[in-house]
């Protein structure tokens, strides 16, 4: 899921190398919003993460991170990711900021399990969509929060 995630960011146009390092920056965060989105009753909900991928700018602060979109990487379920984009945009806080959709993407991996077609009415999860949901909540639950190498 970690990997589709980064692919969904390098269609944004962050680069291999700067996708790992906000990933990386950012690993409690990437665990809690597929965390979020894997529900308990076998079923996807709504789960977003933004962050500014701008490349020209960098992270000026004196703090861990080297760029903003490691500085600005956040998650949240619909209805926080609305009132983010609210405050980003309509409060004029920022001038760009990229939303993924953790649950999205997941549908598009459940698609491919079960074979829905793109654009069709998505049909009740199929039995080897249930068996990746059941891992990825295992994996979730039997997870380090902080989700450390060692």
């Amino acid at each position: 899921m970690v990997i589709a995630l980064a692919l969904q960011m390098l269609q944004l146009g962050l680069t291999p190398e700067r996708a790992v390092e906000t990933i990386n920056q950012n690993r409690a965060r990437v665990r809690e919003a597929i965390g979020l989105a894997v529900s308990r009753e076998g079923n996807i909900s709504p789960s977003l993460f933004w962050f500014d991928p701008s490349v020209l700018t960098k992270f000026m602060d004196e703090s861990e991170f080297s760029d903003l979109a490691e500085a600005t990487f956040d998650f949240g379920d619909a209805e926080e990711s609305m009132r983010m984009f609210k405050h980003f945009f309509v409060d004029g806080y920022l001038q760009r900021s990229a939303f993924i959709s953790v649950s999205g993407t997941l549908w598009h991996i459940v698609g491919v399990l079960d074979g829905f077609e793109e654009g069709k009415i998505r049909p009740k999860i199929a039995e080897q969509s249930l068996k990746l949901l059941a891992a990825l909540s295992e994996w979730f639950d039997s997870s380090d929060p902080a989700w450390t190498d060692g």
